[in-house]
């Protein structure tokens, strides 16, 4: 599953780290926190780990693509930050604190 607005993952992408004064900037420029904080954990988590995000999405379309004949590949997925924005709103303000 992946959203055409995540379609861009389906090239290669080098590994950033983001740093904390980015994520505030982020946070105060209107952006979603949840998003914010999961983007900084995500980048912080690859560039560790020296692995790029959205492997398992290139990975499976670059299989797909060997097939004889090449399977379509469909971008089924919400947009993540509508995903992200559900999930915030339906947490208590125990659960984001």
């Amino acid at each position: 599953e992946l959203c055409s607005s995540r379609k861009a993952m389906l090239s290669k992408m080098e590994p950033q780290e983001m740093s904390l004064q980015h994520v505030l900037r982020a946070i105060q420029s209107g952006q979603e926190p949840f998003a914010v904080l999961y983007g900084y954990f995500l980048a912080t988590v690859c560039a560790k780990m020296q692995i790029q995000p959205g492997m398992e999405f290139r990975t499976a379309n670059e299989e797909a693509l060997k097939l004889s004949p090449p399977a379509t590949v469909v971008l089924v997925d919400r947009p993540v930050h509508i995903t992200v924005a559900r999930m915030w709103a339906g947490l208590s303000t125990l659960d984001k604190a």
